[in-house]
């Protein structure tokens, strides 16, 4: 019927029930079938997201991880029907992040957090000011604070000693040197030709004990010697693909011969890490494996492995992480053949890059992913982005981070016991790929080594 036929043409119709009631049916069906292919639609974009990141391997690496399996093999082989059921459940949130390429924004760090239990560690607090800062004329390769709190510096082919941010004095080498060890009052700058122990306070030769080299094939102007450490008897140094050779301190400072005759071989290309423990045995780490000696140099023990590390422990045993496991090694009661002298003391969920023993006992981790992580109880993860390995003054943890890849350093605070952050100090103009370095100086200072800026500053440790 048009309008104009209308008797009522002036009013309005109500409708009857059953047109309302039909309408209302129409509608819900309507909202169901638009729910129900927006789910679907939901659905299947995420089973092709999910099926794009398993196609390849670091996205099937990056699920593992979220799934709490390790991460640190690249040759790891997960089947799709392990990880697409756990792939399809993740947060929209989550999923998006893992195949955006601005992963790294703060709003994908606060998903990835979340699925990964590791806390926040953004902070409103600004860390203290620097007391001071000097640029310095080289690249820092080592740094060693002596028992006056001289920082003794290795900068290409000189030795730098600084005081309370003044040079006291700086020692040309003939050759290149990246590493120093301290013996009391003189400080081992080692060199390709030549061992020099230097005086702390002027810099000059205490004695000086010459050596000669191997060459190598692929010998360059860089000294063979890469790695050096110093207890009260003997010191200990080596390079790529070399031997350690041992050094008797009391004959070195009668000016006599005092470097072995023999030497213990290294891996090829692998630069060692060493630690000597008060009862005078020795342990060297190296990529592949941990060994500990007695102090006439007989291997006592060995446990091999990938990505080992050497922690910084108390110096009556030795911590070092092999794989995923941590481990206490007491080389007191290490026999040849027997492994009882290390204890497992907990498992890492990824390969780290720096292990440290508090002095409550407590061991923290800086893990693959640049997260803080405690292994005592109770355990807590602080993403700082760190890139630097965590000290420990008095009764707080420090240690450098990031919060992007590409942003500037900033040096946190950090409860050991919690894992929350008490302050943060942002170095402008800091990022870039390089790590930077960071040492306790005590009893309340933290030395920091910038290598975009070549910028060393001392920050104190306390607001």
């Amino acid at each position: 019927m048009l309008i104009s036929d209308r008797e009522d043409i002036g009013s309005v119709r109500k409708p009857s029930r059953g047109t309302f009631r039909s309408q209302t049916v129409e509608f819900c069906i309507l909202v169901a079938l638009t729910m129900f292919f927006a789910s679907c639609s939901k659905k299947a974009d995420k089973q092709h997201r999910c099926e794009a990141l398993i196609e390849n391997q670091l996205g099937q690496a990056m699920l593992a991880g979220l799934m709490g399996k390790s991460t640190g093999n690249p040759d790891s082989d997960f089947t799709a029907s392990e990880l697409m059921p756990y792939c399809k459940e993740l947060p929209a949130t989550l999923l998006t992040c893992l195949t955006s390429t601005n992963s790294d924004s703060p709003k994908c760090r606060s998903a990835f957090n979340a699925a990964m239990g590791i806390q926040d560690a953004s902070t409103t607090v600004e860390g203290p000011t620097p007391q001071w800062s000097m640029v310095l004329a080289g690249k820092l390769y080592d740094v060693q604070v002596a028992h006056d709190r001289t920082i003794l510096i290795a900068l290409d082919d000189k030795v730098l000693a600084i005081k309370n941010g003044t040079e006291l004095w700086t020692r040309e080498l003939p050759e290149y040197s990246s590493r120093l060890a301290l013996v009391d009052n003189c400080v081992m700058a080692p060199t390709r030709s030549h061992i020099p122990c230097l005086d702390i306070r002027t810099g000059e030769d205490l004695w000086s004990v010459s050596r000669e080299f191997e060459e190598t094939e692929d010998d360059d102007d860089r000294a063979l010697v890469e790695s050096i450490i110093a207890g009260e008897a003997a010191a200990y140094y080596g390079g790529h693909g070399g031997l350690v050779y041992s050094m008797n301190l009391s004959v070195c400072a009668k000016g006599d011969d005092c470097v072995a005759s023999t030497g213990i071989k290294i891996a090829d290309y692998e630069t060692p890490q060493f630690a000597i423990a008060t009862s005078g045995h020795w342990a060297m780490v190296e990529d592949s494996r941990a060994r500990v000696f007695s102090k006439d140099n007989r291997e006592l023990w060995k446990r091999e492995g990938e990505n080992a590390t050497l922690g910084d422990a108390p110096a009556d045993h030795f911590l070092v992480a092999v794989g995923n496991a941590m481990l206490k090694v007491d080389p007191t009661t290490c026999r040849q053949g027997n492994d009882a002298c290390a204890s497992e003391v907990g498992l890492l969920e990824e390969y780290n890059s720096g292990v440290a023993e508090l002095a409550s006992g407590a061991i923290v981790v800086v893990d693959a992913g640049g997260v803080v992580v405690s292994a005592g109880r109770p355990a807590w993860k602080s993403d700082i982005g760190a890139d630097a390995f965590p000290v420990q003054l008095e009764s707080t943890i420090y240690a450098i981070g990031s919060e992007t890849m590409t942003g500037p350093r900033a040096l946190y605070s950090i409860d050991p016991k919690t894992g929350n952050v008490g302050w943060k100090r942002v170095f402008e103009g800091s990022g870039g790929v390089e790590a930077p370095t960071l040492i306790a100086l005590e009893p309340s200072t933290l030395i920091v080594y910038l290598p975009k800026t070549k910028t060393l500053l001392a920050v104190p440790s306390k607001l």
